[in-house]
C-alpha cells in the first residue's frame, strides 16, 4: 500500500465510504500479512534457522510468543493472529492493533542466508519507521470504519474529533507546571476520545478540566469576572463535579459531555496561551 490519494478521495467524491466490522478486519489482517512479508515482525518474534539450537532464533517475545501475548494483554485467544481473527470482537480487534503497533519495526541491517535457503535475518530495526507505517495503512481504514477513528502515534486509538476541532487536539499544552496542568489535560483528552470511553468515562474527562479550570483560576490565570462567572456557572450547576439537589442533572449527556468538554478544553489552551504570551507564571 503506497497511501496515496486518487482522484475520487483527493476531490472528495469518496468520503462517503464506510466500512462495516467485517472490512475493517479484513484490511487488518492484510496489513499484518503485508508487513509480516516485509519482516517488520521480525525483531519482535524471531525467525527460524538451520544453523539456530532448535532451529529458532529469539525475539524479544521470547521462546514462545503466544505467552508473550497471553501475559502482555491477559486474553488467550488473540495469537496467533492468523487462525484466530474470525473470531475477534471489535475489542479484540482494536486491542491488537494497539498491541501491533508497539512492537512493528522496519527492518534496515540484516543478511541472506543461503544455506539450504534460510531465508533473509535481520539484527538492526528502526521501529519508529515501522510504526509510522503501520498507522498510516491502518488509519485510511480506521477513519470509515463506524464513527470514525485514529490510531495515534503514542498507539492509542481515539474517536476522530468532530469536524474543526483536530488542531485544538492535537496541540500540545506544555507549561512549567506539567503536574497539574499539561498531565492532566493529556490525560482528560486520551480519556475522552479513547474509543472504548461510555458515559462515565466522559463524565471524568470534563470533571478532569474543571479541576485544571479552577487551578488556573487560583493560581490567577482567569478571564474576566463576567467571562469567568459563566463557565464555572457551567461547571457547577450541572452534575459534574459536586453532587447537589439543586444541580442540573436531567440533559442529554452524550451531547453536553461534547459540549462541556471542547469548552473547557479551548478556554484552557486560551488560558495557557494567555499565560505564556505574557509571561506570567504559576505561583
Amino acid at each position: 500500500m503506497s497511501g496515496k490519494k486518487y482522484y475520487a478521495e483527493r476531490k472528495g467524491l469518496a468520503s462517503n465510504i464506510s466500512l462495516d466490522f467485517e472490512k475493517l478486519r479484513q484490511a487488518f489482517f492484510y496489513i499484518y500479512k503485508t508487513l509480516e512479508s516485509k519482516y517488520y515482525l521480525q525483531q519482535a518474534i524471531g525467525y527460524v534457522c538451520v544453523d539456530a539450537e532448535d532451529g529458532y532464533v529469539q525475539g524479544r517475545w521470547g521462546s514462545n510468543p503466544k505467552i508473550f501475548v497471553l501475559m502482555e494483554l491477559r486474553n488467550d485467544s488473540l495469537w496467533p493472529i492468523s487462525s484466530n481473527i474470525r473470531n475477534y470482537s471489535e475489542s479484540d480487534l482494536f486491542t491488537m492493533i494497539e498491541f501491533l503497533h508497539d512492537h512493528v519495526s522496519e527492518p534496515t541491517k540484516g543478511q541472506y542466508h543461503t544455506w539450504n535457503d534460510c531465508g533473509w535475518h535481520y539484527y538492526e530495526f528502526d521501529q519508529e519507521v515501522g510504526q509510522e507505517e503501520f498507522r498510516q495503512q491502518i488509519n485510511r481504514f480506521l477513519a470509515v470504519y463506524d464513527k470514525g477513528y485514529n490510531l495515534t502515534q503514542g498507539g492509542e486509538i481515539q474517536i476522530i474529533p468532530p469536524s474543526g476541532m483536530t488542531p485544538l487536539i492535537t496541540q500540545p499544552i506544555v507549561t512549567q507546571d506539567p503536574q497539574n496542568i499539561d498531565e492532566r489535560v493529556d490525560y482528560a483528552v486520551r480519556t475522552y476520545l479513547h474509543h472504548s470511553s461510555g458515559l462515565q468515562e466522559k463524565k471524568d474527562a470534563v470533571r478532569t478540566l474543571a479541576d485544571v479550570l479552577e487551578y488556573l483560576q487560583k493560581s490567577n490565570i482567569r478571564f474576566t469576572k463576567k467571562d469567568e462567572g459563566t463557565l464555572f456557572q457551567i461547571i457547577n450547576e450541572f452534575d459534574i463535579r459536586h453532587h447537589r439537589k439543586n444541580q442540573q442533572g436531567v440533559y442529554d449527556k452524550e451531547l453536553f459531555y461534547e459540549w462541556m468538554f471542547y469548552t473547557f478544553l479551548a478556554s484552557i489552551k486560551l488560558l495557557v496561551n494567555y499565560m505564556l504570551k505574557t509571561g506570567q507564571q504559576i505561583p
